[in-house]
């Protein structure tokens, strides 16, 4: 669904009329933001792939690029390299890669729903989440009755986010030197 689609159907689910559409539009649309950047960072943790250089130092510049954080990095070879961000919070991270290329995997962030076409990247079947997402926040500030009404669109929402995936979930994990890490 786009944009203005989801807010129609908040509208229909909300009983209001849809020709009113403009009166609600800049309120609904700061809702479905809130609740998509919601989705992004706590369920569905989107993530993104990028090669960049590492320079003789080991370090590689990650700045202009909307990354929450940086998931792992890989050497040409594919093999995991160690990494820590750099002390001076420049933006840069650390690696023991000297002067070739690295493939940072790492949890991005998407921009707002700005335009009425713009589709959330989220999977489809999350589009109605947004549609509950709206009707909870624009019943929540209403009398008890609204208050109550409010909630069941809330809970519909967690259900939809029980069911969403993150990104990356289900990946193989390896712990190195665990048992001696934890001294067991």
């Amino acid at each position: 669904m786009t944009a203005d689609q989801i807010i129609r159907h908040a509208m229909l689910e909300l009983d209001e009329d849809p020709g009113d559409m403009s009166e609600y539009d800049q309120r609904f649309r700061m809702y479905m933001n809130t609740g998509y950047q919601l989705i992004l960072r706590q369920y569905y943790k989107p993530r993104e792939t990028f090669v960049c250089h590492a320079d003789e130092n080991g370090r590689v510049n990650l700045d202009g690029f909307d990354i929450e954080r940086v998931v792992e990095m890989r050497d040409k070879t594919g093999r995991c390299v160690p990494f820590g961000v750099c002390p001076d919070g420049c933006g840069m991270h650390q690696t023991a890669v000297r002067n070739q290329d690295v493939t940072v995997i790492c949890q991005v962030n998407y921009p707002a729903l700005e335009s009425g076409l713009d589709v959330p990247r989220i999977p489809e079947h999350v589009h109605d989440a947004l549609v509950s997402y709206i009707c909870y926040k624009h019943l929540s500030g209403g009398n008890l009755a609204k208050q109550s009404r409010a909630q069941v669109y809330l809970q519909s929402f967690y259900e939809a986010m029980r069911m969403l995936r993150p990104m990356g979930a289900g990946s193989v994990t390896a712990y190195k030197n665990l048992y001696s890490a934890t001294n067991i």
